[in-house]
């Protein structure tokens, strides 16, 4: 298990959401370090066939997440 796992952030207030996603502020509870969390609704967008647009921008994290240290993993 990582040490950076879902259950290890304190969900705090939505700053952000529409149909296919929501910008969560949380705290990691180890440091009390805040993060900006994105949760997608994948069930959502296999419906609206949106799937290909979110791998697309998961892919263009990962090729940022070696430069970006805000870049935790994606789930």
């Amino acid at each position: 298990m990582s040490d950076r796992e879902p259950k290890t952030f304190l969900f705090k207030t939505p700053l952000e959401k529409d149909l296919t996603r929501q910008l969560m502020h949380a705290q990691y509870i180890r440091t009390d370090q805040e993060y900006a969390i994105k949760i997608l609704d994948k069930n959502h967008l296999i419906r609206k066939d949106k799937m290909l647009v979110a791998l697309a921008e998961k892919d263009i994290i990962v090729k940022l997440g070696v430069r970006h240290s805000g870049t935790i993993r994606l789930h």
